[in-house]
């Protein structure tokens, strides 16, 4: 994971989709796919897909992390609560104000 977000960093975000890629890969052939560290994988992989303008994609791996996080018990972290930060973003790229303030509270909420 470490090497992806060096290189969404560094601007290189197809490098950075295949390292990430490459992490959720190797978490699912050690069976964690239902932990806080594929859901953060999954993040990675969404914030990608936005700066790509792949909003779809983007949701689809916030939704994917969120319902991770909800499986483990981790869903009033700060990572779910990241997760709400990026979706909300998304949706703002979209044009869909009332729905990223939604998740802006929601995200807002999980900080108190």
């Amino acid at each position: 994971e470490q090497m992806g977000t060096i290189n969404r960093k560094l601007g290189d975000s197809v490098k950075a989709l295949e390292e990430y890629e490459l992490a959720q890969g190797k978490l699912k052939l050690a069976g964690l796919e239902e932990t806080p560290e594929a859901a953060s994988v999954l993040l990675q992989i969404g914030i990608v897909h936005s700066n790509l303008a792949r909003f779809d994609d983007a949701l689809t791996c916030y939704t994917d992390a969120l319902s991770v996080l909800e499986t483990t018990g981790a869903e009033r972290t700060s990572l779910a609560a990241d997760v709400r930060l990026s979706k909300g973003i998304v949706f703002s790229k979209r044009g869909d104000y009332d729905r990223a303030l939604e998740q802006y509270g929601v995200a807002k909420d999980i900080f108190r």
